[in-house]
C-alpha cells in the first residue's frame, strides 16, 4: 500500500581535500535511508555540487552557480574543514564559508528551517602545509564560535560515520518535530523509495549485535589494559634508572662520567622505545574494537527504534553496557594525559632521551585525542538512547 513519505535534503559543503569524506557521507545517508528513514517514512537526499549542479557560465563567481543549483530549500547542511579553506568567492574567504554563510543567515531568519552539522578533522598535518590556508580554517573556527554553532571534531572517516549515524537522526527528527510544512512526497510505494540505497550484504539480528558488542568491547578493554600494564612498567622503568643517577650523583668523591650517564639515558631511550612500539600495536587493536562496538551497539538502536515490541529492560540492559564503556575511557584518559605530561617534562638530556621523547609523545597524543573523540562518541550515543527511552 503507498504510504506518504517526508523527504529532507542534506546539503553537503567543504574543499576537494576531503573527497573521500564526501564519498562517505554519501554512504551512511544510503545507510540511514534504510535504518532511520524506513521505519519514520523518511527520505534522505543528499545535494553535493558533483551531483546536483553542472558546467555553465557566469558573469559573477562560479560559486553562484552551485548556489542557484542547490538552491535554498535544503533542511540539514553538513560542513567539513581539515588543513585547506578553499578558494576565494566574491563573497567569502571560501566557497565553503559562503556556502555555511548562507545556511546560518536562513537559521537566523527562521530557526525552525534547518540545523547545521559542523566538523573539524583533527588527523596529523605533514610539515609542507600552506600555513595560509590553515591560518584561516582555524580563524573560521573562532568565528563560528561566536554564532554559537557547536562543531565536532574527527580524527578518521569511521569515526565521522559514527557521529553521523547519530547527529543526522537526532537532527532530522529536531526539524520534523518543528517544521509545519512538510514535504511529502505522496502516492509512492515505500519499497520504491528506497531500493537503491539497499545495500546486498548479510541481515544481522539484534542477537547479532548484542554479540558483536560483546566481543568487541572485551578485546577493546583488553587492549587497554595492556597500554595501562605499559605505561606502569615504562614508570618503573623510568623510577628505576632516577635512582640509579641518584645514587650516582650522591658520590661526591667520585661522581659518573658523562659516558657512564649517557649510558644510562641510551637504556632509558630504548626503554621509552619499546613502550611506543606497545602504544603503536595496541592503539589500532583499541579503537578497531572500539569502532565495532559502537557500530553494533548503534544497530541495536536502530532495531530498537523499527521495533515497538523492544523490552523496555532489555533496553536498559544495552543502555548499562554502553555505560560501562564510557566509565572505562573516562577513567583510563586522566591518567593517560598526565603520563603525557609526564613524559613531556622529562629534561632534554641527550639526543637519544630527546628522540624517543617527541617520537612517544606523538604516538600518545594521538592516543589521547583518539579517547577523547570516542568518549564524544558514546555520549552522543548514550544521549539517543536515553531519548528513545524517555519517548
Amino acid at each position: 500500500m503507498p504510504l506518504p513519505i517526508t523527504q529532507y535534503q542534506i546539503f553537503l559543503g567543504s574543499p576537494g581535500e576531503l573527497s573521500d569524506e564526501r564519498t562517505l557521507i554519501e554512504d551512511v545517508i544510503k545507510e540511514l535511508n534504510i535504518t532511520f528513514g524506513m521505519p519514520n517514512q523518511i527520505s534522505l537526499q543528499l545535494l553535493k555540487w558533483e551531483t546536483h549542479s553542472a558546467p555553465a557560465v557566469t558573469d559573477n563567481h562560479v560559486q553562484e552557480i552551485i548556489n542557484n543549483d542547490i538552491g535554498q530549500s535544503y533542511d540539514l547542511f553538513i560542513g567539513l574543514l581539515w588543513k585547506r579553506f578553499g578558494t576565494p568567492t566574491n563573497k567569502a574567504e571560501s566557497g565553503t564559508e559562503e556556502e555555511f554563510l548562507h545556511a546560518y543567515d536562513r537559521f537566523q531568519n527562521n530557526p525552525n528551517s534547518l540545523q547545521i552539522l559542523f566538523y573539524f578533522k583533527n588527523a596529523p598535518i605533514t610539515p609542507d602545509v600552506d600555513l595560509v590556508q590553515l591560518g584561516k580554517v582555524q580563524k573560521f573556527k573562532k568565528d563560528i564560535i561566536n554564532k554559537n554553532v557547536l562543531y565536532g571534531d574527527y580524527s578518521d572517516g569511521e569515526q565521522l560515520s559514527s557521529f553521523l549515524r547519530i547527529h543526522i537522526p537526532k537532527r532530522i527528527l529536531q526539524i520534523h518535530n518543528n517544521q509545519s510544512n512538510k514535504k511529502e512526497i505522496s502516492e509512492v510505494v515505500i519499497d520504491e523509495v528506497y531500493t537503491s540505497d539497499i545495500l546486498i550484504e548479510e541481515e544481522y539480528g539484534l542477537i547479532d549485535y548484542q554479540e558483536q558488542f560483546e566481543e568487541s568491547i572485551e578485546n577493546s578493554n583488553q587492549a587497554l589494559s595492556r597500554i595501562t600494564e605499559s605505561m606502569n612498567w615504562i614508570s618503573d622503568q623510568f623510577s628505576k634508572k632516577t635512582i640509579e643517577i641518584t645514587e650516582l650523583s650522591s658520590k661526591i668523591n667520585n661522581p659518573p662520567s658523562r659516558k657512564t650517564v649517557r649510558s644510562i639515558m641510551v637504556r632509558i631511550s630504548k626503554s621509552m622505545g619499546t613502550f611506543g612500539k606497545r602504544i603503536e600495536t595496541e592503539t589500532p587493536i583499541f579503537f578497531d574494537n572500539f569502532q565495532n562496538a559502537i557500530n553494533a551497539m548503534q544497530k541495536t538502536l536502530e532495531i530498537y527504534r523499527s521495533d515497538f515490541r523492544v523490552d523496555q529492560d532489555e533496553a536498559l540492559e544495552t543502555k548499562e553496557s554502553l555505560i560501562e564503556l564510557i566509565i572505562e575511557m573516562n577513567g583510563a584518559l586522566p591518567a593517560t594525559q598526565e603520563f603525557v605530561q609526564s613524559i613531556e617534562d622529562l629534561p632534554r638530556m641527550s639526543k637519544e632521551i630527546n628522540m624517543a621523547k617527541s617520537d612517544l609523545k606523538n604516538k600518545l597524543d594521538e592516543l589521547v585525542k583518539n579517547i577523547v573523540i570516542s568518549i564524544s562518541i558514546s555520549n552522543d550515543l548514550l544521549d539517543s538512547f536515553n531519548d528513545f527511552i524517555d519517548n
